[in-house]
Order: structure tokens, then C-alpha cells, then sequence
């Protein structure tokens, strides 16, 4: 899958992100701080605004800060103003006293064209921030909101191989825009098993006799694309791979006819929004969209077959990448008894390509809008990227769209991830009626290990592991495979009786015994050898026997190259582990005796009991006439708790099959396989042009209800999404009912959607209630006024409807506030003014207030600065502003002896600071140019006597150091270690122990450290031990603890148990126990939890995705204990007065160390509403 992140990780890490929002007062106020700026990874000096170009002037002028800033701005779409008010809603500009905006169109119709009165355009100004461009759109009359224009990652999920050649990224991010890499999360290359055998009959390829030297010239590679539809599980799956027969999308006529080429009018389009889509492929060529097609067309941006946004002027047929010719093929490749076939026969496929930033997404979609307006047929787009930040934009253009007809399917991610809890942008789109979010399964039913998940915030399920489907020939990376090729130089599959077998043997030697082999797994065929690894470090080795292959050798030179692959999974492995991944190096015979690696031309996926196609190409030094490889295989488990990713070596067993060596050109390289959503979400675009071709005039959200009513049921789907299935078009006659909104309105509540049937029955947590009256839509939706059940407790409730046959639906919504849960005393405080402007935060007790100081991840570490922190006074329940002794980040802060300490890092060095209340003096620096002084996103503690820090980022990369901080010195002690390496944690202490939670992990996707550590110290030594979550606590996604000292231990706020009757524990030091607080701080899951006791109060600052402002700030009275406080402390006298000179941060040793460190930061979510949407 794609993800959002910043372009600079090109070049070393992102820059910032979130959403600031500045409170009006204080951009008044000259003597408040500047904006607090933001912590996403954003394109500086580019804001993405929404604004309606005629309202009315205020106080006779449109710009209250004198320059207009929408007058230069870039129309990236134009949408209605119903669109904004179902996305956003509040009180919107309107008509009156014109004022031009006088926005530039790039290549997009005017702003009195088809599209309507409201512009998202990008705002650009090289003299102010994004955070200034933000505050002052936003006091712009006609301004609905302003953002940051948030940029887009891509992400392997294994060894983050990068598909998008150097050279082109370059050029693409210089015309503004990220260029994007290899999409492949878990979309690393794997594949099904056997064919059926009449699949197997392929024409020989022409291979010229070998030259002088010994080697071939290499004559042009013949491919003759054999079917290869046999593989295809996901559209007809008979067993392959001891897969589950009939497990699959259910088509009947799926490959059923050859495609007549035509394209008739009421054929549907689909949208693909991706890398690009390689139109030379021969599965491809007939299927695209044509602009050409219809007059009426003319007007529209781009090229003949699409919209490109790095060349506007351009379509978007060009795909370096491949991942958009994998989803092109998995919806609409030609049914032509060659290669491989889409779902949808008669699907026409429009390329849209390139977005890297939210201004591209909005771009491209807006360009899909304006093509629905000008009657081009189509009927969803598919997206097999997410983001993990939230943007308002892409919510406004997105239900546009779907207000039009056109519905946009999004792939969950392949983090094994529980998305109810996270903010990420799938989930703010929980409820949007126009849009379907995918989870992955694979070809025995399972749900995929790597699959998203979310009974709120994703929708259906759909095929996603070893998907089979086009491929781009321009990719740099590739998939040779040998079961296809009658030409190939040698080949087995580990057959009885297989003729001319290429022989393998244990260990180093050609003496060695030939693998055991297996009959319970096979990629191709009925049996397959078997690698059982005792020594988990050294592996173990096959060695094959001696071939002269130089008759059939290969060219070095040219495009036609030579490749070994093999298809291998793991099982067995770590008890318990969820993956595991086969690991194999490869070595090849070189002309000196010796062995040459071979170089890895695909990449593969970390799936558990998973097929997976390695293919190497063969070295320069190739010894052709004696041909011999040897493979050394290992297990590696992969641990998915919460996303977690590890990879260590450990004993197990490699399955291998289908080894080949053969030739292969550039252009062979037109088919792969993949696993991920990134998969499932283009199947199920497939499916959305099959419905659409039998039903012409569906579209919009009675398309996307059939798509969730239209599944197959699954025990072990019932908790991952809201339909609990599979799409089954077997069920398109028997759709289950689709519950799209619950509103609390007193006494009733409206329940919306469809298939309700004629005589629906209404469950609320399962008890059974009565409808008083029912009102039918022309679309099919159907709204029911139902009653609250007798005893109904409101909160997060499971809102059920069933049919009279019994086919249920059913789906989440807050239905008022729980009145059989006792909260927090103070449920609703509220929240800092800057939150939306905070990647994390931390909060921190001292004097009258709790301080919340914005934290840094390692995607801004470098770039979002701060001038100030903020402080909340219950006393008057406000929030007000501390201004900075200088710009600092990467903060953290802990009250001690009296003083509040805050460690950051600034300009030229790392500082701590003491701030008493009104004035603060430097305690101690640590110079840059020290490696060992270099320390930033670590967390402060202290026991009343020092100062310590817990975890971090050195000049040498993550570290789990527990440091005593040396204030004579000015250097950090080093006096223990946590359990594991993580930065920017949660640390509280209470009598004698110190509790550290949260963090990340310096991973490929930023994942939240899920270990809790209990850290002892004892005459100058730290000793750390790690202690067991919760009992009851099931969650494994995003788990996070907003924790506090309270007398005998602690307490934290975060995961909802099993029973949801609890989200705050208390741990008992001496028993070494959790038990269950007596009150709740959230009817929902929470994400990003901070807390803090202070003054006998226990305070939560958390994210959710329930609630319309998609935060809660909390308090309840506990038992706190004590402050430690040191009867002597040491405090230096160095006065620093506040509004010196500012000036940024650079952290040079850091960004050194983790320059190939890709890294993302957790997003917070935006407003929406409940239900309706």
C-alpha cells in the first residue's frame, strides 16, 4: 500500500505535519507566540484551502491581512456546496457582495464551470510558513478551512526496496510534487499454486547458439503469454495451494467469453489512482478509457487515456513503479486467453497518476469529477494507498465525488492494525455512505496476518494474498517466472518422476542427500522439498548438482538478462509468532571457481505459510558451462503485535518449489504477483464495475450499500469489519441489510440504509426494539424511526438490522452518552487550542497547571520548532500560552524539586532548562559537535534527587539507554538499559519505580512500542523488567497508555478491554498486578494517550475518531502519590530571559545516523460527523 509521508525522506527523513489550527484571539494579540508549527510532513510555504470565491466582504475588504493570497491560488478541484456541507457542515460562506478570487486554473475548468461554487485550490507563498499561510487563510471570510498540503509515502512492508528509479523521483519532486516509490506494504511478490493441467502447454522460445567466450548474445526473448488465469484463486479458486475451494469472489462467468474489444457507452470506468497504468501491456492495451471517444471530452485536462499530475498536459499510462498495472489488471485485464483476466469483462480503465501530496490526491480526483460531469460513465475509483493523517480536503472532494455518482474503494494497510483505534485517514472515513474500505484474506479463507482491520472503520473483505495480475515492463523490479517459460535452461518442482529434474542436494556438497519433500504444501504440482532449520543463525544449505547450460546460457548485455528464481514459504517457526518469511541467499558458480551472490530483483512478502517468488539475477561472472547454485535458507519471525515488526533468525522450516533459471527481457516482465490490500481494494473496484454492468444505473452510495450487502459471511471475518464478509457476487440476489447512520434524537433514533427488507427487525447491543415508521428512498435507502429498547444504556452501540430471512447488518455508532458507565469527573475539559497542530504531546504537572508540550516524531525532529508550550488552569478552565527561553523541539518535561525542566534540543545544541513559574535559567548543554552528548526525542524522569532520560535517538540510532543527566558535566551517564530501544516514551514514577510506556520504534512504519517497562534504580544502577498489559486488554493495534503515580503504583487510560467495561487500570508495584479503575475516560477506543496525576487529579489527553472534535481531555480525582522532591537540590543561577533571539534546529549527527530511516507519523483525526456520514 501507498502512504502518506514527506518528500524529504528522499534525501533523509520528513518533514512535519498535522492540521494547526490558531485560536483567533491570539492571532490578534501581537504579543501572543507565533503559530505553533505544524507536525506533519507538509510541502513548506503550500497550504490546500477550501473557500467559496463569492462571499461577502468584511468590513469592505476580502483580505484582512492586505495581500488577497487566494488571488494567485491553483484550482485543484471545484465542488458543490452540498459536498462541503455533508464533509464538513457548520455555517458556510455564502452568496453576496461578489469578490473575484482569481484563482489560476492548472489545466481544470473555471470557477463558473460544471463543477460548482466552492475551489480547493494550493496556496503558495515563499515569504511565510504554512503555519502563517493557515493562520491568515483562515481569517479570510471566504475561507471554509485552510491545511497543510500533506505529502505522500510509499512503503514495502519487508525490505523496502524502492520500485521508482532515482533519477525520476528526482525530477518529479522538483515540479512539486513526491514522486512515488514501490507500493507494495505486504505487496511483496507471492503466488498461488497449480494450474489446472491444461494450463500448462506453452510454445518454445527461439535462443541462439552460444558465442565463443561461452556465453549467448542473446537473441530477442519471445514471450508467448500463456494463460494464466489457472493461478487466479481470488476469481476461481479450486484448492490451489490446499487452499479452500470455492473461497473466492463468486463470479460465474468470470473468464467465461473473449472480450470484443468494443467499448459501448454504458461500459463503467473506473478510475485507477495510482503509480500510473503501463497501457503497453498486452492484458491492458484494449481496456483503457478513451478521450478521444466522445467530443464532449475534449475540454478535459490530461491525456487520451487520463490525468497525469506531475505533467497535467500528459495522461497516466506511464508506470514506473508497476503497482497501478498490478490493480489495473486485478479490475479490467483483457478476457483474451492470454495472461491473465480482470473481474470485469467490459470495465474501461482511465490512468490517473502521480499523487504524492494532497494537493495531487484533490487534483485527481477533481479530475475524475469533472470527467463524471461531462457524462464519461463512471462509477468508482480505486485507491490502493492510505494516509496516515486526516485531511479535510480529500473528505470534501471525495464525498463530491460520491454525491456525483462515483465512489472511491480504499485498501485498510497492511500494518496488522486494529484502525478504530488510530486516526488515520480510513478511518475519518468510517462513515462516509461513499466510500468502501478493504480488508485482505488469503486463498484458505484466514483473515491476511498483514490486514488492516476495524468493525468501525473498514467495510468489507476481499482477496489480497498472491494475487496474480499485470505488471509494468518499465518497473526496476521484477518477477521472473519459470513455470511459465517452456525455454528455460533447468527447472524442478521436487515431482516423483519428474523428467530431466534439476536435482538439489543437503549442505555443501553434491554428495549430499536429495530435501525431503512434502505432499501438504505445493506451489505447482503435488509436492515440494522441505528445509528444516535447527541452527537458526547459520540456516541451512542446498546445493544443486553441475549443468552445462551454456546451449541455453544468457546475455549480460541489453535488456534480455538471465534469473534464477524460487518459490518458497515458512512454517513452523517461533511458537506463537504470526509470521514468518522465508529468507534465502543465493549464490551462483562464477568463471574463477568460485561463488557470486545473486542479486535480488524482486522483493517478497513476510506472510506466514505464504508462496513466495524470489528471483535474483544472475552475476556478470556466470560460469554458464558449470551451471550450480547454492541456497542458503533461514526463517525469520515477524512479531505483529500492534504492528511491530521484527526479524530475527529462528529454527523452522523452508518449503521450496518451482526453481528455474531461464532468460527474460524487458518486456517479459508484464506479470507478478502480490500481497496486500493493496490487492483486495482493486478486486473489489472490479466487482463495482461487474455490479454496475448488470445494473447500469447504480452508482453513489446505493453502489457502495450493494458492495457491503453483498458478502458472504465469515466467522472469522464477524470482528474485523463492519459486514463481517467477504464480497461474493454469488449474493448479489440476496444482499444483507447496510446500516449507514444511527441519530440519537431523545426517545428514537433514525436508522438509515439499505436492504432492509420488508419486515426489518431492530437490535441495539442485541436487544430487540420496535420501529414506529419507515420512510423509502428512490435510491433504495430505507430510514426507519426506531425506539430505544427498555433499559437502553446509549454509548457506542452495535446498531443491528435483520431481514425476515434473517440476514443481518449491523454497524457501530454513539447513540448518546452511556448512562451504565461512570466517567471521569470532568469528561469534557477543554482542549489546547494548538492540539490539532500536535503529532503527540506530553503532559506534565507543576505549580497551579498541567503543561502540554508538543513532542516531536523523527519525520519532523528537524523541522517543527517551537516558540512555546501550553498550560491548563482548571481553576478557570482555560489554556494559556508559555512563551520559550528559544525555539526549541524534540521536548520533554518533568516537575522537579519545585521547578518544571524541560529538555530540547535547539539550534546548536541540546538544553535543559528549569522554569520556575516566571523565569527560566539553562541548567545544563550538550553540544552538537560532541557525538556523545547528541540525545533528542528522549523522555525525562526524575526521583526527586537526579534527572534521568529513557530511551532516545543518538548520533548512532535508537538507543534503550537509562541515563542519569550530569548537570556538572554536562554530558548524560549511561547506568542502564530499558528492555527495548524506543524514543519519545511515556515515564511516570511513583515510590521508587519508575513506569515507562509508549514510544516508537525507529521502524519502516513508526509503530508505537507495545512494551511496558518497570525501571529500578539503585546505587547508580538502573535495572528495567518488563511487566505484562492489563488482563483483559485483547487490542494489539496503536496500543498506547496515558499513565500517572497514585499511591501503591499507578494508574493509565488506554485500550478498552474485552468486555468494554473498562479503558483505566491501576498497577499495584507490590503484587505486580492491573486491576480495573472504577471510571471510564471514553465511551471509545483512544490513540495517542498521554496522562499525568497532578494536585490529586489523574489527567488524559488522548485521540479517538468517535467524537466530533476527535479528542477527549479528561480528569478524576485519585489517590495520588507523593512527589519525589530532593531536600537539596542543585539549581543554577544562569538567567535566560524569555524573547531572545529564535533561530531553528538542525540535528545533523541525528539525520546521519537515519537517513535511510523511513519514518511516519501517527495522525490525529479530524472532524466529522456521526452518523449520516
Amino acid at each position: 500500500m501507498l502512504r502518506i509521508r514527506s518528500k524529504f525522506l528522499l534525501c533523509a527523513l520528513s518533514l512535519a505535519l498535522a492540521l494547526s489550527l490558531t485560536p483567533v484571539v491570539a492571532l490578534a494579540d501581537e504579543d501572543s507566540p507565533a503559530p505553533a508549527p505544524i507536525e506533519a510532513a507538509h510541502v513548506e510555504h503550500e497550504a490546500v484551502v477550501c473557500y467559496y470565491p463569492d462571499a461577502p466582504a468584511r468590513n469592505g475588504r476580502i483580505a484582512p491581512f492586505g495581500a488577497d493570497l487566494l488571488s494567485s491560488a491553483q484550482t485543484l478541484a471545484q465542488v458543490p456546496k452540498e459536498a462541503v456541507e455533508e464533509a464538513v457542515g457548520g455555517d458556510l460562506p455564502s452568496s453576496g457582495e461578489s469578490a473575484s478570487a482569481g484563482a489560476s486554473a492548472i489545466g481544470l475548468l473555471s470557477n463558473d464551470g460544471l463543477n460548482g461554487g466552492y475551489v480547493i485550490a494550493c496556496v503558495r507563498d515563499e515569504s511565510k510558513t504554512t503555519e502563517q499561510l493557515i493562520a491568515e487563510l483562515s481569517q479570510d471570510e471566504r475561507v471554509v478551512f485552510a491545511e497543510p498540503n500533506y505529502l505522500a509515502e510509499t512503503a514495502t512492508l519487508e525490505d523496502e526496496q524502492t520500485k521508482v528509479p532515482a533519477e525520476e523521483a528526482e525530477t518529479e519532486a522538483a515540479e512539486g510534487a513526491e514522486a512515488t516509490e514501490n507500493a507494495d506494504d505486504a505487496e511483496a511478490a507471492s503466488e498461488p499454486a497449480s494450474p489446472p493441467a491444461e494450463n500448462t502447454a506453452i510454445a518454445a522460445n527461439s535462443i541462439e547458439a552460444p558465442n565463443e567466450a561461452g556465453e549467448l548474445a542473446g537473441a530477442p526473448h519471445e514471450t508467448p503469454y500463456r494463460d494464466m488465469t489457472g493461478y487466479q484463486w481470488g476469481y476461481e479458486n479450486t484448492g490451489q495451494i490446499n487452499g479452500a475451494s470455492g473461497f473466492d469472489m463468486g463470479y460465474a462467468e468470470w473468464n467465461s467469453k473473449t472480450y470484443d474489444g468494443g467499448k459501448a457507452p454504458t461500459d463503467p470506468v473506473i478510475a485507477v489512482i495510482d503509480t500510473g497504468i503501463d497501457n503497453t501491456n498486452i492484458d491492458l492495451a484494449n481496456k483503457m478509457w478513451s478521450r478521444s471517444k466522445d467530443p464532449a471530452w475534449a475540454n478535459l485536462p490530461g491525456g487520451e487515456h487520463g490525468y497525469d499530475y506531475f505533467k497535467p498536459g500528459e495522461d497516466g499510462t506511464g508506470d514506473p513503479d508497476g503497482h497501478g498495472t498490478h490493480c489495473a489488471g486485478a479490475i479490467a485485464a483483457e478476457w483474451n486467453g492470454v495472461g491473465t483476466s480482470g473481474l470485469s469483462e467490459r470495465a474501461q480503465l482511465m490512468a490517473v497518476r502521480g499523487p504524492g501530496v494532497v494537493s495531487g490526491y484533490v487534483a485527481s480526483f477533481g479530475y475524475v469529477l469533472q470527467a463524471k460531469q461531462l457524462g464519461v460513465n463512471l462509477k468508482a475509483t480505486s485507491n490502493s494507498w492510505i494516509m496516515a493523517d486526516v485531511s479535510r480536503a480529500m473528505d470534501v472532494v471525495i464525498t463530491a465525488l460520491g454525491q456525483a455518482g462515483v465512489i472511491s474503494i480504499f485498501g485498510s494497510g497492511n500494518t496488522n492494525a486494529n484502525l478504530d483505534t488510530l486516526g488515520f485517514m480510513t478511518s475519518t472515513l468510517a462513515h462516509n455512505p461513499y466510500v468502501v474500505v478493504v480488508d485482505a484474506a488469503t486463498n484458505r479463507g484466514d483473515f491476511g496476518r498483514f490486514s488492516n482491520y476495524g468493525m468501525r472503520t473498514t467495510d468489507v473483505v476481499a482477496p489480497g494474498q498472491s494475487i496474480l495480475s499485470t505488471y509494468s515492463s518499465s518497473s526496476s523490479s521484477i518477477q521472473y517466472l519459470p513455470e511459465f517459460d517452456a525455454a528455460r535452461a533447468l527447472y524442478t518442482g521436487f515431482e516423483s518422476g519428474e523428467e530431466n529434474a534439476w536435482t538439489f542436494h543437503e549442505g555443501d556438497s553434491t554428495s549430499g542427500p536429495a530435501p525431503a519433500t512434502t505432499t501438504a504444501w505445493s506451489y505447482e504440482g503435488s509436492q515440494a522439498a522441505t528445509v528444516n532449520i535447527v541452527d537458526a543463525e547459520q540456516g541451512a544449505t542446498l546445493v544443486s548438482d553441475v549443468r552445462d547450460i551454456s546451449s541455453t546460457g544468457a546475455s549480460v548485455d541489453g535488456d534480455t538478462k538471465a534469473y534464477f528464481t524460487l518459490h518458497a514459504l515458512a512454517t513452523g517457526g517461533v511458537e506463537g509468532s504470526e509470521a514468518d518469511m522465508p529468507v534465502a541467499d543465493v549464490y551462483v558458480r562464477n568463471t574463477a571457481g568460485g561463488m557470486s551472490a545473486a542479486a535480488r530483483a524482486g522483493t517478497a512478502t513476510v506472510t506466514k505459510d505464504t508462496w513466495t517468488a524470489a528471483s535474483f539475477l544472475l552475476p556478470d561472472d556466470t560460469d554458464f558451462k558449470n551451471f550450480q547454485v547454492k541456497i542458503v535458507c533461514h526463517v525469520g519471525a515477524i512479531s505483529t503485535l500492534g504492528s511491530f515488526k521484527e526479524r530475527p533468525n529462528v529454527t523452522g522450516t523452508a518449503v521450496l518449489d518451482a526453481l528455474g533459471v531461464g532468460l527474460m527481457g524487458k518486456d517479459d516482465s508484464q506479470f507478478a504477483y502480490s500481497t496486500g490490500t493493496s490487492m483486495a481494494c482493486p478486486t473489489v473496484a472490479g466487482a463495482a464495475a461487474v455490479i454496475a454492468e448488470q445494473n447500469p444505473s447504480l452508482e453513489g452510495e446505493a453502489l457502495a450499500a450493494t458492495i457491503k450487502g453483498c458478502v458472504a459471511d465469515y466467522p472469522a471475518f464477524a470482528d474485523r469489519c463492519s459486514s463481517g464478509g467477504m464480497v461474493d457476487l454469488r449474493y448479489l440476489g440476496n444482499l444483507k441489510p447496510v446500516v449507514n447512520g444511527a441519530t440519537d434524537n431523545g426517545s428514537t433514533v433514525e436508522v438509515e440504509g439499505y436492504f432492509f427488507g420488508d419486515a426489518p427487525t431492530v437490535a441495539f447491543d442485541g436487544a430487540p426494539t420496535t420501529w414506529s415508521s419507515r420512510k423509502d428512498g428512490p435510491d433504495g435507502k430505507t430510514t426507519l424511526t426506531v425506539a430505544k429498547p427498555a433499559g437502553f444504556a446509549g454509548g457506542q452501540t452495535m446498531v443491528s438490522v435483520a431481514q425476515a430471512n434473517g440476514r443481518e447488518g449491523h454497524d457501530l455508532f454513539e447513540v448518546g452518552r452511556a448512562t451504565d458507565v461512570t466517567y471521569f469527573d470532568n469528561a469534557n475539559l477543554p482542549l489546547p487550542p494548538e492540539i490539532e497542530g500536535c503529532a503527540d504531546w506530553q503532559l506534565c504537572g507543576f505549580g497551579a497547571y498541567v503543561y502540554c508540550v508538543p513532542r516531536n516524531t523523527v519525520a519532523n525532529m528537524d523541522t517543527a520548532v517551537y516558540d512555546s508550550i501550553q498550560r491548563f488552569d482548571e481553576s478557570t478552565n482555560s489554556w494559556s500560552y508559555v512563551a520559550l527561553p528559544e525555539k526549541m523541539s524534540c521536548m520533554s518535561a518533568t516537575d522537579w524539586n519545585g521547578k518544571l525542566a524541560v529538555l530540547g534540543y535547539t539550534a546548536d545544541s541540546s538544553k535543559l532548562y528549569l522554569y520556575d513559574g516566571s523565569t527560566w535559567k539553562l541548567a545544563a548543554s550538550f553540544p552538537e559537535n560532541d557525538p556523545a552528548s547528541v540525545l533528542v526525542l528522549t523522555t525525562i524522569g526524575t526521583d526527586g534527587k537526579d534527572l534521568y532520560t529513557f530511551g532516545g535517538i543518538t548520533a548512532s540510532g535508537e538507543t534503550a539507554a537509562i541515563n542519569r543527566i550530569d548537570l556538572d558535566a554536562n554530558s548524560f551517564e549511561h547506568i542502564g538499559d530499558l528492555s527495548d530501544t524506543r524514543h519519545a516514551a511515556s515515564v511516570a514514577y511513583s515510590e521508587g519505580t519508575f513506569l515507562v510506556t509508549n514510544g516508537y520504534k525507529l521502524d519502516v512504519y513508526m509503530t508505537v512500542n507495545q512494551l511496558v517497562d518497570r525501571v529500578r534504580i539503585a546505587d547508580g544502577v538502573a535495572t528495567s523488567e518488563a511487566v505484562p498489559i492489563p488482563t483483559g486488554v485483547t487490542q494489539t493495534g496503536g496500543l498506547a497508555w496515558g499513565t500517572g503515580a497514585v499511591a501503591g503504583g499507578f494508574i493509565a487510560t488506554g485500550a478498552l478491554n474485552a468486555t468494554s467495561s473498562a479503558d483505566t487500570y491501576t498497577y499495584n508495584l507490590q503484587a505486580n498486578a492491573w486491576s480495573d479503575f472504577d471510571k471510564r475516560a471514553s465511551d471509545s477506543p483512544l490513540a495517542l494517550v498521554q496522562g499525568t496525576v497532578h494536585r490529586g487529579k489523574f489527567y488524559v489527553l488522548a485521540s479517538m475518531n468517535t467524537n466530533p472534535q476527535n479528542y477527549v481531555f479528561a480528569s478524576t480525582a485519585v489517590n495520588a502519590s507523593p512527589k519525589p522532591v530532593d531536600p537539596s537540590p542543585i539549581v543554577p543561577d544562569a538567567l535566560v530571559k524569555t524573547g531572545d533571539p529564535l533561530s531553528g534546529a538542525s540535528a545533523a549527527l541525528v539525520l546521519a545516523a537515519l537517513a535511510c530511516a523511513s519514518a511516519a507519523a501517527i495522525a490525529l483525526g479530524a472532524r466529522k460527523k456521526e452518523s449520516k456520514r
